[in-house]
């Protein structure tokens, strides 16, 4: 039984460690643990494949962001299909990383009904896979979360 077992009550699906100095060791070990925590997650339950993975956190830095960005490497590399969202309207890391500004069409835009989705989605060739950025910093973001239109956004 794990610490993390101990002190929740729960099992982790994984762990993914964290890197502080990058080397070939240590990348293997993280790429290894994020493969392992997609496998798992991916597995499926009662006869249902999942067909989206939500990366969250309480507090900021927690290493979403990086999670997300190799989660969806991950499961490119699988041959699995991949759309890597960017839904924190309040920072924006992920859409920073992938090297869009605030001007590109995104999810707030989206979620404003302003843009078609196919109009929001950026392909992004140095990682692989598209990605729906965030946008400008919302005002209310739960808000814009609240419509309605997250919902239809994610069954398409």
């Amino acid at each position: 039984m794990s610490i993390v077992e101990r002190t929740m009550g729960v099992a982790p699906i994984g762990l993914i460690p964290l890197v502080m100095r990058r080397n070939r060791v240590s990348n293997r070990t993280f790429e290894d643990a994020v493969a392992f925590v997609l496998a798992r997650v991916t597995m499926p339950s009662k006869g249902v494949v999942p067909r989206s993975l939500l990366v969250t956190s309480a507090l900021p830095q927690e290493g979403k962001t990086k999670t997300s960005i190799a989660l969806a490497a991950a499961a490119t590399a699988r041959g699995m299909k991949v759309l890597l969202v960017d839904g924190d309207l309040r920072s924006r890391s992920l859409s920073s990383a992938a090297g869009l500004d605030r001007s590109d069409r995104t999810l707030i835009e989206l979620l404003r009904r302003e843009i078609i989705i196919e109009d929001a989605i950026h392909y992004n060739a140095a990682w692989g896979f598209p990605v729906l950025p965030a946008g400008a910093l919302a005002i209310s973001p739960m808000g814009l979360l609240a419509t309605g239109e997250w919902e239809a956004i994610l069954r398409k």
